[in-house]
């Protein structure tokens, strides 16, 4: 499909004011007004969109979101005892 210059521009034009719309969408979005309205089931969709990765260590976790830098969560954080066996002179 061929189109002239000029609609090409218009159709680049369009998506791109599209796109900046759905930009101050996501930007506007109460997710905890989401989060609560969610079911389980929906719930669960957004976090396997969102989260790419969770990494378990003895003193902390490591969460990868979709496109942003790697968390560092103590474990304290999220309602966890940290490990017996982890720090210095821990365990043996």
């Amino acid at each position: 499909m061929n189109l002239p210059a000029e609609n090409l521009q218009l159709i680049e034009d369009d998506v791109f004011q599209h796109f900046a719309e759905l930009i101050e969408d996501l930007r506007s979005l109460d997710i905890d007004r989401v989060w609560a309205a969610a079911t389980f089931a929906e719930r669960r969709v957004l976090v396997e969109e969102l989260v790419e990765a969770v990494s378990i260590f003895p003193d902390h976790l490591e969460v990868k979101v979709a496109g942003a830098p790697t968390l560092n969560v103590l474990l304290s954080e999220v309602g966890l005892k940290e490990s017996a066996t982890s720090g210095v002179g821990g365990g043996t």
